[in-house]
């Protein structure tokens, strides 16, 4: 049986409004007044293909970027803001690749206990038959953690860069997803790629 490595965020869920709604707690409780609607920032980063912090530079010069980007990463993984996500890929149509492929899950997680919380209740945590929460440190994270595993994948379905370089430093046959903010216009969505291969 072939297999398959999904990535989470912005692959089979969708993060954007989490990630808006941590800015906003973050700026107001630093302070700032927040005035700017969710379509705003979804257009802003998209048109301009900038990080947060890039969008916080941009709009609130008078905010510490360090203090800043200290409260997001203190809250970006709390439960009240993942429950925020929605999903992307129909999680009946992932249970049917699960029949004919062994898939597995590997994310950018600081939070294990609550990644695993968040995958119950979307429905999906049972449907893979292994979960690997690593923690973010530089853009070739997932490519190390591969080969020093010594995990072997047919398939890697991602959204970001850090997913194409580890796909293609293992020699795994990479599918990106056009659901990330940076690349909407590109590639096919999570579920066109899953009816693909069944």
């Amino acid at each position: 049986m072939k297999t398959i490595l999904f990535d989470l965020d912005d692959t089979l869920i969708d993060t954007n409004y989490r990630q808006f709604s941590v800015i906003k707690h973050s700026i107001i409780n630093l302070g700032e007044s927040f005035n700017l609607d969710y379509s705003y920032y979804l257009e802003f980063r998209k048109r301009q293909k900038v990080s947060n912090s890039d969008f916080v530079i941009a709009h609130y010069p008078l905010i510490e970027i360090e203090e800043f980007q200290k409260a997001f990463s203190a809250n970006i993984e709390h439960e009240n803001f993942l429950n925020l996500d929605t999903l992307l890929v129909d999680s009946s149509l992932l249970l049917n690749i699960s029949t004919k492929y062994k898939i597995s899950l590997l994310s950018l997680r600081q939070n294990r206990e609550n990644g695993i919380k968040q995958l119950k209740s979307l429905g999906i945590k049972n449907i893979f038959e292994n979960i690997y929460f690593i923690k973010h440190q530089d853009k070739y994270v997932k490519a190390s953690f591969i080969e020093n595993s010594k995990l072997k994948f047919d398939y890697y379905i991602g959204d970001s860069e850090i997913d194409k370089i580890a796909a293609k430093s293992n020699n795994i046959l990479f599918f990106g997803v056009n659901s990330n903010i940076h690349n909407q216009e590109k590639g096919l969505s999570i579920n066109e790629i899953l009816v693909k291969l069944l």
